[in-house]
């Protein structure tokens, strides 16, 4: 088994943005109970702390949640998010798709029908080690649309 996705995604996926989540929630509950400072008495402040925490915990949760650790063998690959861990077979992998971004490579695997993970599993690329099992294995995903 060779990991395929990057060593970032654990710290993309749970530690920055636990802490993050942390410091603003605390941040806001100061803003809104704090009276002593003539910004912090601002009702305007009070909710646009608020909203910027409600819009950063959002944005966490749409982007950096859904990534995955993804190893991949001969015959099967493993998924994990880091409390589960699932083995798929290539047979289930439907299309593969890639989104480059200006730092970052996120690749998606479509399966054919719905996983444990659900349907898509998404992750981040670490772009030596993937290429690299491309070349060692290219037969695996010859049947592949891409």
């Amino acid at each position: 088994m060779k990991r395929v996705s990057s060593s970032l995604t654990i710290i993309l996926k749970i530690f920055f943005p636990l802490f993050w989540i942390i410091f603003f929630t605390c941040f806001a509950i100061g803003a809104v109970f704090s009276n002593d400072l003539p910004l912090l008495s601002m009702t305007s402040f009070k909710i646009g702390s608020v909203v910027f925490l409600l819009i950063g915990i959002l944005f966490f949760w749409l982007t950096t949640t859904r990534l995955q650790r993804v190893e991949m063998g001969k015959e099967d690959f493993y998924v994990t998010n880091y409390f589960k861990h699932f083995r798929y077979t290539y047979d289930s992998i439907d299309r593969i798709s890639q989104t480059n971004w200006l730092l970052f490579k996120i690749i998606h695997i479509k399966l054919k029908k719905k996983g444990s993970l659900g349907k898509r599993i998404t992750f981040l690329e670490s772009s030596k080690r993937f290429q690299h099992f491309l070349e060692e294995n290219p037969s695996l995903f010859k049947n592949i649309s891409d």
